[in-house]
């Protein structure tokens, strides 16, 4: 068992094992964890579902790493499994504990840590199911909200009651990492603005700065010359990115500026 300090508040943060929680999700508990720990609190990190052989706990810069797997247990069991090892492993002594969940799918872990240790739960939005489904298309899940014609439209409807529900009944707190997402998870989701936070993400990084000649030593060295227009994309090169619309905007951009 792991006892926090009484006079130090105490962040649990749930992630899981995926492609998503080893890049944009990943590097956000990550930043989150060693944003909290210089603030006084004592922070525990848990990776949910992961291979059984993964399974484990380390100490990393101060905070605590659990990786733990369904044990070939699904649906309901394997969330009242999550929530009772945190239970009885975490003993918690503390009189502020936050749930920081990242991922809209443990709505009853949600609600028995709440419940059985008088936590706050707190989730970002860093994605929507119907997102990927409909490649962004909002208009198109308005239709489907309306009325479902096939099983993928009801898939999409029921992911989306699913999101919606754990963000209104299981949350103390929604964060949104943009103003668009504000703005959706208020307006479509029709969450409470009460119950919102718009906290943009924030990652460490060292600053470098670069003269002129500098500048474009750097441009010849990867084939660019001194006036051409350079554009950016940032981010895992896969086609749930939308990085083929991107290429095709940048296309279009180019086009524009010739």
């Amino acid at each position: 068992s792991r006892v926090v300090k009484s006079e130090n508040p105490c962040a649990l943060i749930f992630t899981q094992t995926s492609r998503a929680a080893n890049y944009g999700v990943g590097t956000y508990v990550d930043v989150l964890a060693q944003c909290l720990i210089p603030a006084g609190w004592n922070v525990c990190v848990f990776e949910l579902d992961c291979p059984k052989e993964d399974e484990g706990f380390c100490i990393l810069k101060d905070a605590g790493y659990y990786k733990l797997s369904q044990q070939g247990i699904s649906g309901k069991h394997r969330e009242h499994n999550y929530a009772q090892f945190v239970i009885q492993h975490f003993y918690v002594k503390s009189g502020h504990i936050v749930c920081h969940f990242n991922f809209a799918m443990y709505p009853l872990m949600a609600e028995r840590l709440r419940t059985t240790l008088c936590a706050k739960a707190v989730f970002t939005l860093h994605f929507t199911s119907w997102s990927f489904d409909l490649s962004g298309d909002k208009e198109r899940l308005l239709t489907i909200l309306k009325k479902q014609n096939n099983d993928r439209e009801k898939h999409v409807y029921k992911t989306f009651m699913d999101e919606k529900e754990f963000m209104l009944n299981n949350c103390d707190c929604v964060i949104a990492i943009a103003q668009h997402s504000f703005d959706m998870i208020r307006d479509v989701y029709g969450i409470p603005e009460g119950k919102l936070s718009l906290i943009p993400n924030g990652r460490t990084f060292t600053k470098i700065t670069r003269d002129r000649q500098q500048g474009l030593a750097l441009r010849r060295r990867y084939g660019f010359k001194e006036q051409e227009l350079i554009m950016v994309f940032c981010g895992r090169l896969d086609s749930i990115k939308g990085i083929v619309y991107l290429m095709d905007a940048f296309r279009v951009l180019s086009c524009k500026e010739k």
